[in-house]
């Protein structure tokens, strides 16, 4: 369904294979620790290279903390990055913005694919359960926050999705006969030998 910009996903992968390293996902736990935007209304599927059963799971350092993430293509052909723990976030509310006092509330990821995904418990078997679907963004909250850095708290703002599947009937399932991460519909036939 979705086919990759050739060039966007080659620079893509090389920027990634250059600032990240491979990490095994078999028993990763999941959990919460980066971020990054999307827009309402985006849609995605993941991206798995070829001969790969699952997408290739990618770690680098941001501000001290290991960020993983997954290469995805964008319906729009463009390839960037899920970091796992977008699908899990759960963030505490301050009292105002400004404010580094935190309230009793709290705010959390939501949505059938983020159900999916937390139901799974490790990120082997999360991916293995996202990859048959396409996700779209069905909402992204601004939430103020206290954050602690050596610890000194700091007001700030987190970003919190909601991820849905939103697939087409049938549903689209990547697929890659070149790395390239071009999307066809589950049970299309492969008429290549023909």
């Amino acid at each position: 369904m979705f086919s990759p910009n050739e060039g966007d996903l080659q620079r893509a992968i090389r920027s990634v294979e250059a600032s990240s390293i491979v990490v095994n996902s078999d028993s990763l736990e999941i959990r919460d620790n980066s971020n990054t935007g999307f827009a309402e209304g985006d849609r995605f599927c993941l991206f798995v290279k070829d001969g790969m059963q699952i997408p290739e799971v990618r770690e680098r350092k941001i501000q001290g903390n290991a960020a993983r993430f997954v290469l995805i293509v964008m319906e729009d052909g463009s390839v960037r990055e899920l970091y796992l723990s977008q699908l899990s976030r759960s963030v505490r509310v301050s009292k105002g913005e400004g404010s580094i006092e935190l309230s009793d509330g709290r705010v959390s990821s939501e949505g059938t694919a983020v159900s999916v995904w937390k139901k799974s418990g490790v990120v082997k078997e999360g991916l293995k359960a996202l990859m048959d679907h396409t996700i779209k963004v069905t909402r992204r909250r601004m939430v103020n926050t206290v954050i602690r850095r050596d610890r000194v708290p700091e007001a700030r703002q987190q970003v919190v999705f909601n991820f849905d599947f939103d697939d087409p009937t049938p549903a689209a399932t990547p697929t890659s006969t070149t790395g390239a991460g071009v999307f066809s519909p589950v049970g299309a036939e492969d008429d290549s030998n023909e």
